[in-house]
């Protein structure tokens, strides 16, 4: 093989070279897309799961609460209710025409 022909043979060699480079940089770039476009898809997620997080905390807060206020209401239904039996029992004491009102 003569210097010209090797020339040119190195000559292709390189034109192969680059092109492969070329389509190595394409395919890293593509790489770079797709991890860019997980990380957005993380972040999405994070915000979503810390979205709901936040209203299970709120979802807690309001149940305490309401478990909070059913006792008190109970409380207070018990307190009227032996009111009740109390006002009751006074009430049956009480005498008219000579007779004792029956109970209830």
């Amino acid at each position: 093989m003569d210097a010209t022909a090797k020339v040119e043979a190195g000559s292709g060699m390189a034109r192969q070279a680059g092109e492969a480079l070329g389509e190595i940089v394409a395919g890293v770039k593509k790489v770079a897309d797709l991890i860019a476009e997980i990380s957005a898809a993380a972040q999405e997620q994070a915000l979503g799961i810390e979205q709901v997080n936040k209203a299970v905390i709120q979802m807690d807060s309001v149940t305490q609460q309401n478990a909070a206020q059913t006792h008190r209401f109970s409380s207070i239904a018990k307190a009227v209710a032996t009111q009740a039996m109390e006002l009751q029992g006074q009430v049956d004491q009480f005498k008219l025409s000579g007779q004792v009102i029956a109970p209830g």
